[in-house]
């Protein structure tokens, strides 16, 4: 008899053709990319022959597997966000390769107080991370490339800067890592007394923003050196006010039941700030000292 499964898809009788013509759907379903992007953006997938097709098993759906985000809270989750950020950056030709083992991207940032890194995770493993930087304690990233335009904005509303975001290309469902990463950072940000969010983001990647997230452009075009000189714009948008987002995401970001815990700032421990602080290269950002995280801890 045939009908359809819970995922929607055909099934019959079992046999050779009907199990390939499954897959071939299933395969289909799983693709948020074609198979050339996923290519070129350095996927490393096995294969499947699949009639006269090819699957790419790496893209398949996690069945029964959901993202979990959290605060990082150990060397491990750091050294996990950290590698799996250089890795992508590297991919896209945004970071050079770095001489030290493991291979880790660590900014300045980073390292102090006001920075939360937040990771995504799947059956164990790390596939997403973003950082929030709080600027109610100092000044933000993106600062040295906008001062005028973040010193205006402040004025206005209590800032913080979404940055380091990175995604694992072989999780099949990329948007849905980002989605929830954003809407911990958004609900972390807002619970720590923030109202808007700013972040510098790609030409191409601000329509996104704008159009799905209710955000704004706030200041042109700029090559960014912490990316191999790509070209970046700065958005910002209210977490107060979703309703300038779509009608579906403002619910998704909206309806958030993070506890008080899930929620508690978590910044890098003095010990593993002296332990990452060896891949932290950028001339033109100067760490604090450790000294000087004490004083404003005690501040």
């Amino acid at each position: 008899m045939n009908g359809r499964d819970d995922w929607g898809l055909p099934f019959a009788p079992v046999n050779r053709l009907s199990i390939q013509s499954s897959l071939r759907l299933l395969a289909a379903k799983a693709m948020s990319y074609p198979m050339k992007q996923a290519r070129e953006a350095g996927d490393v997938c096995r294969r499947a022959n699949v009639g006269a097709g090819t699957v790419w098993m790496d893209r398949l759906p996690m069945i029964g597997s959901s993202v979990s985000c959290r605060t990082a809270r150990t060397r491990i989750d750091y050294e996990a966000a950290f590698s799996l950020l250089q890795r992508r950056y590297q991919e896209v030709g945004l970071a050079e390769a770095h001489r030290d083992s493991p291979v880790m991207r660590v900014l300045p940032y980073h390292l102090t107080r006001q920075s939360q890194v937040f990771v995504a995770s799947v059956d164990g493993r790390t596939i997403g991370t973003v950082t929030l930087v709080l600027g109610n304690v100092g000044n933000l990233p993106m600062e040295r490339m906008y001062p005028g335009v973040v010193s205006r904005w402040k004025r206005f509303y209590r800032l913080g800067e979404l940055a380091s975001l990175a995604i694992d290309p072989r999780f099949a469902k990329p948007r849905v890592a980002f989605m929830e990463l954003t809407r911990l950072a958004s609900a972390f940000a807002q619970h720590h007394g923030l109202d808007s969010l700013a972040a510098v983001v790609h030409p191409r990647h601000a329509k996104f923003y704008t159009h799905a997230l209710g955000f704004q452009v706030i200041g042109a075009e700029k090559r960014c050196d912490l990316v191999g000189g790509r070209p970046g714009v700065p958005v910002q948008g209210s977490i107060n006010r979703p309703c300038n987002a779509s009608t579906r995401l403002s619910r998704f970001y909206t309806n958030c039941d993070h506890t008080t815990n899930e929620l508690m700032h978590r910044p890098m421990r003095e010990i593993d700030q002296i332990y990452f602080r060896r891949w932290c290269g950028n001339p033109r950002f100067q760490a604090p000292s450790i000294g000087s995280a004490r004083r404003q801890r005690a501040a």
